[in-house]
């Protein structure tokens, strides 16, 4: 998939938000996340970056969010 469907798709989940508080929260939730993998950038980079290295390591990412949590 292209960059600019990664980026569509986070665009995508912020619009699926339909709750004005969960959208003010999530950019948040997701910084800390990324943050706390150690990716670095701001959050247009990071999803993409995650995503991309999801795909190439599921069993990683899913790792990822088992410690996270």
């Amino acid at each position: 998939m292209s960059l600019e469907h990664e980026c569509d798709s986070l665009s995508q989940f912020m619009y699926g938000l339909k709750a004005t508080e969960s959208r003010r929260q999530w950019p948040q939730r997701l910084k800390m996340f990324f943050n706390f993998l150690k990716i670095e950038g701001d959050l247009d980079h990071q999803p993409i970056y995650f995503v991309k290295k999801a795909r190439e390591y599921p069993q990683r990412a899913q790792e990822s969010f088992i410690q996270y949590i």
